[in-house]
């Protein structure tokens, strides 16, 4: 039984909001990734099913993201917007390229593992490119922004879990894991958490 593709279209934003937890952001932070997200995802979607090369896509939507976390700390809304950053650009980065890239080079497959390891640095090297451009563009309007990993809120072991929980699950969703595995996936992020 496949999963809804709601399910799948909310995932990136689900996976985001629970890495904001994860690192201890408020509930304002995680909402605050949460809406930034739920913005990017439909052009994100729309990216995905253009011929715009894989590269290009992960330079707009770090980009983007940043922009509209620039925007969010702009409004002076009380956010630390470094968190939220973080939060909004974990799902972006390549890592599943870079651990497809591992397992094949354990595996003895030298060029696809190369291949594959030189498709994580250069979505890598997306990410990071769009991000230190929207990053300039807001220093040009006077709005500081860095990345951030630690927050300013202790939450329960309780709700640390559940945020992982969500982070990591929906994460798997996201990465087209199938749904059987999908909840071992959550689970195993939650002890890896603590």
């Amino acid at each position: 039984m496949a999963v809804p593709a709601s399910v799948v279209y909310l995932a990136p934003p689900l996976s985001a909001t629970g890495s904001t937890l994860v690192f201890g952001g408020s509930g304002v932070d995680a909402i605050a990734t949460l809406a930034i997200a739920l913005a990017v995802q439909p052009v994100l979607a729309r990216l995905d099913r253009s011929e715009l090369p894989p590269f290009f896509r992960s330079v707009f939507g770090a980009a983007l993201s940043t922009l509209l976390v620039a925007f969010f700390v702009g409004l002076n809304l009380p956010i630390v917007g470094g968190l939220v950053l973080t939060g909004s650009l974990l799902g972006l980065l390549p890592g599943y390229a870079l651990m497809s890239g591992f397992r094949d080079l354990i595996d003895q497959s030298i060029v696809s593992g190369t291949a594959r390891l030189a498709e994580a640095l250069l979505l890598g090297a997306g990410v990071a490119g769009g991000t230190a451009l929207a990053i300039a563009l807001a220093e040009n309007a006077g709005i500081k922004l860095s990345l951030v990993t630690i927050g300013g809120v202790d939450w329960s072991p309780g709700i640390s879990i559940l945020a992982a929980v969500l982070a990591v699950g929906a994460f798997a969703v996201r990465l087209g894991v199938p749904r059987c595995y999908v909840w071992q996936s959550a689970v195993l992020g939650a002890f890896a958490y603590k």
